[in-house]
Formats: structure tokens, sequence, C-alpha cells
């Protein structure tokens, strides 16, 4: 295994936090299960709304249905995570994944109050959407455009986010929204580094 994947610590640890949730789940009555979906904190908008569990912003960021949803979002996170981990650093890559499934979230309530269409929803697509915001960050940046090309890389958004338009099982705003939160983050840290940068000249 190359050392970029056994150095990539906090993607193991999401990976891990994914999975064991998920045979959790399974354990109580299966992934699928909508009641055990919602008792291990799914989204669903009447709830976060009307009962302030706002918590499900979050939560539902670890949850998946059935072990096809979780294979493919792991695959993703495993393919991206490690980049973004060693590029950003370690807290600064978690804080882009979990703003960015946030995002996504929040995105999808908005969505939800506006057209009073309600789902349940889960899983971690919008915070790997967020890692894709984060390369589209790296592909406007003079260093590393060659590495990252914007062509490349605003293709590989699209057919992440595009499926969503066609297929109504997968949440679009999710999508959206998590690669905008993954840019917008990724621009607030590298900023920050490039003030401190220019603060200890």
């Amino acid at each position: 295994m190359p050392d970029l994947y056994k150095k990539a610590h906090m993607t193991q640890l999401l990976i891990a936090v994914n999975v064991i949730i998920f045979f959790a789940e399974s354990f109580m009555g299966g992934s699928e299960n909508q009641a055990v979906a919602l008792r291990f904190g799914a989204f669903y908008a009447p709830y976060i709304i009307n009962l302030n569990e706002w918590y499900r912003l979050f939560t539902s960021m670890f949850l998946h249905f059935g072990p096809e949803h979780l294979g493919t979002n792991m695959l993703s996170l495993l393919a991206l995570g490690p980049y973004a981990e060693k590029i950003l650093g370690k807290i600064p890559y978690l804080l882009v994944y979990l703003f960015s499934g946030l995002c996504g979230n929040v995105l999808t309530l908005i969505a939800e109050l506006m057209t009073h269409q309600v789902s349940l929803s889960a899983g971690a697509s919008g915070s790997i959407c967020g890692l894709m915001g984060f390369i589209v960050f790296l592909s406007i940046l003079p260093r590393s455009r060659r590495i990252f090309p914007l062509k490349n890389v605003g293709l590989a958004l699209l057919c992440m986010i595009v499926p969503g338009i066609t297929d109504s099982s997968i949440n679009l705003y999710a999508h959206i929204g998590g690669a905008v939160g993954g840019f917008l983050m990724t621009a607030i840290i590298y900023g920050f580094r490039r003030l401190f940068n220019f603060v200890h000249k």
C-alpha cells in the first residue's frame, strides 16, 4: 500500500466510523429500515424543525442505506481523502469534510422547506463532494492547476452531481451544497494560511 494511504489516518478513521455505524444499524434491524435510520439520526426535516433535532444535520453524514450505498461512498472517500489529507493536514481536512456535509444537509433542508417535498436521507456523499470542491479550488490556484486541470476536475465534479438530476434516490442538494461548502472552507483555510505567513514574515 502506498505511503499516501498508509499515512491517511484521518481518512482511515472516517471510513472506520462509517463502517462501524453501518454494522450497528444492521445489528439493530437493518440499514435500510427507516425506523432504524431515524433512531440513528438520519436526516428528516419534520424532526429537525418540529422537534428541534438539529443534530441530524451532523449524524446523518455517517449513516448509509444498504451495502452498495456504503461501499460506493467509502471507495470515493478512499480515492479522494488521502490526497486532501496530505495537502491540507489532518485537522483542516476534517473541517472541510464535516463542513461540506453540513452544507449539503442545510441546503437540503432549505430546499425541502421551499418545495414541501420531504424525504429521509443519509450518507457521506455531501462530504465527499466537498472534497471535490477542495480539488476545484486547487484547480484555480496557479501552483496546482497543472496537476489538477480545471477542465478535468470540472468534468469529474459533473459526473458526481449529474446523476442526482435523473435519479430521485440521490440527494442532489447534498451534492451541490457539499461541493460549495468544500470549496468555501478550503478558500478560508488557504486565506488564513496566507495571512499567517504574511504576519510572520
